[in-house]
């Protein structure tokens, strides 16, 4: 008759491996069909236990990083804010526990970016300029320059319009250097609302037809919906109501495409 020592450590072991299984699963799901966010709704479930499961009870740091990494496109894409930051949460403990440089600049940026879109601002500076900070000394350029122009919205909604035009400038200049076609396209586009929001409206239009210019563009819909959304507000502004209306009607295309 085995020990209970011996049982407990048996039971201990089998179900470490069964949380890994199910995150490594989740993770090659969400890998595969990563264009499919419907399919996916379908096993969001099965990625956030895998999370939970994985931090608390087992405690294999890696695993839940590798979760966040698989799942957060479609989390953000999909508008489960709320939840996804919590479990974002855990990923940059998990992360910090790792002591691993890259992880945690990447999970602060994806902690901004959420912040962000739930009208956190403070927040989700903070992440920001905690990823920058990271990315920065691991001398990464693409994500500091993605970086600086998320930064760059941030403070263009607190009213710091020099601050953020400053920052958006930044990152231009990094991403016409690496060749980042995707995040030029959405910095362009930031740069292009900046400059409608202060009445230059020949330079918001220079900014985003250079960021509907790219072709690029089209892999990344959020932000090429917001390029037509812009683009709509700028001809409504000049009363070029049937210009307007085709760049609205192209962002609403593009959102109800991508649900």
């Amino acid at each position: 008759m085995q020990p209970e020592a011996t049982i407990r450590a048996d039971y201990r072991t089998r179900f470490c491996a069964g949380a890994r299984r199910v995150g490594e699963l989740a993770c090659a799901y969400f890998r595969e069909h990563a264009a499919d966010s419907a399919a996916l709704d379908e096993q969001r479930a099965l990625l956030w236990q895998a999370m939970e499961v994985n931090y608390h009870n087992t405690q294999d740091w890696a695993l839940v990083v590798a979760c966040a990494q698989a799942g957060h496109e479609v989390m953000i894409r999909r508008g489960y804010w709320t939840q996804w930051s919590e479990l974002l949460t855990l990923a940059l403990d998990a992360a910090q526990q790792l002591a691993d440089p890259a992880a945690i600049a990447q999970v602060h940026y994806w902690l901004g970016s959420l912040r962000y879109r739930q009208g956190h601002w403070v927040r989700a500076a903070d992440h920001c300029t905690a990823a920058a900070e990271q990315y920065q000394a691991l001398g990464d350029t693409f994500w500091l320059a993605r970086t600086w122009r998320l930064l760059s919205e941030q403070y263009r909604e607190r009213g710091e319009w020099q601050q953020a035009e400053t920052l958006a400038h930044q990152a231009r200049v990094a991403q016409e250097e690496n060749g980042d076609a995707l995040g030029l396209a959405a910095t362009y586009s930031a740069l292009g609302h900046l400059a409608f929001r202060r009445s230059a409206a020949d330079e918001a239009l220079h900014w985003l037809q250079q960021a509907l210019a790219i072709p690029e563009l089209a892999q990344d819909p959020e932000t090429e919906a917001g390029v037509h959304s812009r683009l709509g507000n700028l001809y409504a502004r000049r009363e070029a109501f049937p210009q307007a209306h085709h760049h609205y009607e192209a962002s609403r295309a593009i959102a109800e495409r991508e649900g």
